[in-house]
């Protein structure tokens, strides 16, 4: 299959998909050899509109900055439009990460047998590891998902785990991307539209993402969801609801009536067993999770944003990496536990319970509790004896040893005794000068502080400055730019010298300017600069479309470099054609609210 790019590049494509989704399949590209590492989604006829095109164009002009510069995630953004035949079909992206699989793989208690053997060495909760490799899992979500949302700009809506992939070292990448909300200061660009009820909030039972603005606390919800099924198995919101709940029976009812398992109504719920290493996780992670579900319901900004659970996560991943390898106390067999939590781990050997707590290794079954020196039968404590002739023999040794420190050293403790009272003097007159120095440290820290605050107005108000020239400084660009010239043509960056084209064969037309501007603006270059065009037909009308600006047929951002005498816009018309009715048109050029250039062309 050969297909073009916004500018006109052409690229073949492998004649079968190896990925079909819900909105189109995936296609390797065959050439050119620069691609090898992208992909290209082509959607199904009736997901191929002017909205679609409009949305993904307008994500591919403002991409998040962090996008590239991580060898741990990937975030597959749209990297340009693709064209079938002058038709939009859909776009090019980069690759996931190789041998990834769906995140959703490791989200349930136990991983199926058809993944492969290293994805259970890493993530099977029975693995001492297992724990430290998901948490570090969440940090590269929680990471890439942060680079998203401080853009201000886009929200996930639909976050779920079918939406990222992983691998086995825990590389991330999040995909489906070209469902995402596009929105301004809550200013609606373009609608999310879909969210899957499992990882909608509680609000969701009054927002309508086809119709409202969605907030980014929509996706701290999903996130942590994503983030609990990672570390335990299963869904926050699974379990057995009773009166008077008892006839709720999906996720999404109890999701909208607050029934989180360990939230305040955890009395009306039966929780499976599954729940049950949530008592063992850390008092920050449970406080996390508890946000999330419970607290944040009447408040969605009290939900932990990416980046809280960013550094939450990452100094448990920092605990989780000292751990140290102990012998079961029920059977001997070397087992890995945490130095620095309570997390409880199961030995493989005998199944007992084992913790480590405050230096002392534990081990716990139904009929007993055995430490490293006793074991304790119900209410009844046996105490392991050792060979009582070996104790007689070291306590003797001891007793003689302490005898003669002390004998050895009475003397010494006299003589210190004399110089520690000398000591004490050299002390009280140390400590006069030390508080001198002291009220000298104060001042000059105060001076620091104010020095400090001083330096940071100064710099806050020169980045003003700077804004304000520079926004000064386009408009006075913006002013001053002429538009020498303009044309149109059939084909992107040409232009028809005779201005006349045939009905029959106009499908797009192509705006083409000559531009201008004095020399003294050549050392402030780049400048952006929206350009603003009107096509009028033959009746002198205003031809728009669906996505055009009020007053306009449609508008172009462009950056303007030093050699920027020519500047090709994009086309304007429908992919069925007919779009240009016989006669006279007049296509004008405005910046800023004023008019720049114009010309008439034909239509026979």
């Amino acid at each position: 299959m050969l297909v073009t790019t916004s500018s006109s590049e052409k690229i073949q494509l492998e004649t079968k998909a190896f990925h079909s989704g819900g909105e189109g399949e995936l296609y390797r590209i065959v050439s050119p050899l620069k691609f090898k590492d992208k992909c290209v989604k082509i959607y199904y006829s009736h997901y191929q509109d002017k909205g679609r095109e409009g949305k993904l164009n307008y994500m591919i002009r403002n991409r998040p900055s962090q996008i590239q510069f991580s060898s741990d995630f990937k975030i597959c953004w749209a990297d340009d439009l693709i064209f079938l035949n002058g038709k939009f079909v859909g776009f090019i992206m980069p690759f996931a990460f190789s041998d990834s699989i769906q995140l959703y793989e490791i989200c349930t208690t136990k991983i199926n047998s058809r993944i492969q053997k290293i994805f259970h060495d890493k993530f099977d909760r029975k693995n001492p590891k297992s724990l430290e490799n998901r948490l570090k899992l969440c940090v590269n979500i929680a990471i890439a998902i942060h680079c998203i949302h401080e853009t201000g700009i886009y929200v996930f809506v639909d976050l779920k785990p079918q939406n990222i992939l992983i691998d086995s070292t825990g590389k991330v990448s999040i995909v489906d991307l070209d469902s995402l909300q596009v929105a301004k200061n809550s200013n609606i660009i373009h609608h999310g539209h879909v969210a899957t009820p499992e990882y909608t909030p509680i609000e969701g039972t009054t927002l309508n993402p086809s119709i409202n603005f969605i907030p980014a606390t929509w996706d701290y919800f999903s996130m942590a969801v994503i983030f609990y099924e990672i570390i335990f198995g299963l869904h926050p919101y699974v379990a057995t609801s009773l009166k008077p709940y008892e006839h709720l029976t999906t996720i999404q009812d109890a999701i909208k009536n607050g029934l989180f398992v360990f939230g305040s109504r955890t009395q009306y719920l039966k929780p499976p067993p599954q729940h049950d290493n949530f008592k063992h996780v850390p008092e920050n992670i449970k406080k996390s999770f508890f946000d999330a579900f419970d607290r944040a319901n009447g408040s969605p900004l009290l939900r932990p944003s990416a980046q809280d659970w960013g550094k939450i996560l990452v100094e448990e991943v920092a605990k989780e990496t000292e751990k140290v390898n102990l012998n079961c106390p029920f059977c001997g067999k070397l087992i890995t536990v945490s130095k620095h939590n309570n997390m409880k781990t199961n030995c493989n050997g005998c199944d007992a319970t084992v913790d480590f707590r405050k230096g002392k290794l534990f081990g716990y079954s139904r009929e007993k509790v055995v430490t490293v020196n006793k074991t304790v039968y119900k209410d009844k404590e046996v105490i392991v004896k050792n060979d009582s002739r070996t104790w007689k023999i070291l306590t003797i040794i001891l007793v003689i040893i302490l005898f003669l420190a002390l004998h050895l050293y009475q003397n010494e403790i006299n003589i210190m005794e004399k110089k520690s009272l000398e000591i004490h003097q050299m002390n009280n007159e140390i400590l006069s000068y030390n508080d001198n120095i002291s009220s000298l440290e104060i001042k000059n820290k105060n001076l620091e502080l104010v020095n400090e605050r001083l330096e940071g107005e100064v710099k806050n108000l020169n980045e003003r400055l700077r804004l304000v020239n520079n926004i000064e400084l386009n408009k006075n660009f913006v002013k001053a730019l002429t538009v020498s010239s303009v044309g149109v043509g059939m084909e992107f960056g040409q232009i028809d010298i005779w201005q006349d084209f045939l009905a029959s064969e106009v499908i797009y037309l192509y705006p083409r300017i000559v531009i201008s501007f004095p020399l003294i603006f050549q050392s402030s270059l780049p400048q952006n600069v929206e350009f603003f065009i009107k096509f009028y037909g033959p009746d002198k009308t205003l031809m728009v479309g669906e996505n055009s600006p009020a007053g306009y047929s449609f508008s172009s951002m462009q950056d303007i470099f030093e050699n920027s005498d020519f500047i090709s816009l994009n086309g304007w018309g429908y992919s069925s054609g007919g779009s240009f009715k016989v006669g006279k048109h007049i296509i004008e050029v405005w910046v800023n609210g004023e008019l720049k250039g114009s010309t008439t062309f034909k239509i026979r």
